[in-house]
C-alpha cells in the first residue's frame, strides 16, 4: 500500500514529508479523489496498526507510530475540507 502511496515506508524509516526548511506540500483534489484519498488512508492505518502490534524494535515501533500521527492529521484535515464544502 505504501508503495503504491509513493510513501517512505520501508527499514522503519518514519514518513517525512519534506525536510526541516521545505515548505509544506499543496495538493488540489476533487471530492471523488478526496474521499479515494481517505479510504486508501484509512485501510493503510488498519495495516498500521496491525504491524505496529507486531513490532519488537522499540524504535521502529516508535517510528511507526509517527507515521500512524501523520497519516491520522491528514486524514483530519481532509475530513474538515470535505464539511467545508
Amino acid at each position: 500500500m505504501a508503495d503504491r502511496l509513493g510513501l517512505k515506508y520501508c527499514s522503519g524509516r518514519s514518513l517525512r514529508s519534506s525536510e526541516k526548511g521545505d515548505p509544506p506540500m499543496e495538493l488540489t483534489l476533487k471530492a471523488n479523489e478526496a474521499e479515494l484519498l481517505q479510504a486508501i488512508l484509512r485501510e493503510y492505518l488498519s495495516d498500521l496498526r496491525m504491524e505496529i502490534c507486531g513490532t519488537d524494535s522499540y524504535s521502529m515501533r516508535e517510528d511507526l507510530k509517527g507515521n500512524e500521527r501523520i497519516i491520522k492529521e491528514i486524514i483530519d484535515q481532509l475530513e474538515k475540507r470535505a464539511l467545508a464544502v
